[in-house]
């Protein structure tokens, strides 16, 4: 009987006043110092979909305050070119839209022991907090299983686990097709941090403009609504070596 994974379901709760949580969708970016909030290579400044620090209690293996966040060009709604598993030295800035966009969007994990500034960007998302819900997956057989390195509260297989295509932080991907595993340009293994799935809308303020080729008019999504599979460099070489897998 194969142990049990913990992975941490995210809870939205809405923010009202000047509350700053640091777990959030929307609200104010949370960078290093020196550390501009990015911008796309059209010009227009991206905007944060949400962010997160890395808890201990998420067994995962990134130092333990590591900050998440996720950026991506209001105007740009596109899918991200697929360029793993192997990916190339300072893979970051060679990732581009299948329509050729280079730089439309920005995923960080910063490592904690850096001064940090909150950034009051004006975001057309609703704000919501992040709250996270323990809970426990298990592995089911399937034919995508290939050996991976062994972490705490992380597979050593990619087998198919039992479907929960949630929002959630560590765990297992909820594959929609064939497993894919990272390698980092540095050698290490990246490791999966968080998912979103399919369709999944963060909700624009009243009078935001609509997104480009969004399946609502009252909502955003990441990557034309692909599910968006997260993996972030073992090693954290780079705040900037984290890579996202989309699948449809």
């Amino acid at each position: 009987m194969p142990s049990p994974l913990i992975t941490h379901h995210v809870v939205l709760r809405p923010v009202s006043g000047p509350a700053t949580p640091r777990d959030s969708i929307g609200g104010p970016s949370v960078l290093p110092e020196g550390v501009d909030a990015p911008s796309c290579s059209c010009g227009c400044r991206m905007i944060l979909f949400f962010k997160f620090d890395v808890a201990s209690t998420f067994g995962l293996p990134f130092l333990s305050g590591s900050h998440f966040s996720i950026f991506m060009c209001p105007v740009h709604n596109e899918a991200v070119e697929q360029i793993g598993p192997y990916l190339p030295e300072r893979f970051w800035d060679h990732m581009r839209s299948y329509s050729g966009v280079p730089r439309f969007f920005r995923a960080f994990l910063h490592a904690p022991g850096r001064a940090q500034r909150i950034q009051q960007i004006e975001s057309p998302l609703v704000h919501h907090s992040l709250t996270f819900d323990r809970a426990q997956e298990v592995l089911v057989s399937g034919d995508a299983a290939c050996s991976v390195p062994e972490h705490p509260g992380v597979s050593s297989s990619l087998e198919q686990i039992s479907a929960d295509q949630s929002f959630k932080v560590g765990g297992q991907p909820s594959w929609l097709q064939d497993a894919v595993r990272p390698v980092c340009c540095c050698g290490a293994p990246m490791t999966f941090l968080c998912q979103v799935p399919s369709d999944y809308e963060f909700f624009k303020t009243e009078g935001a403009p609509e997104q480009p080729n969004s399946p609502a008019s009252d909502s955003y999504v990441l990557f034309l609504g692909n599910a968006s599979y997260f993996f972030a460099c073992t090693n954290q070489c780079s705040p900037l070596a984290v890579y996202p897998v989309l699948q449809n």
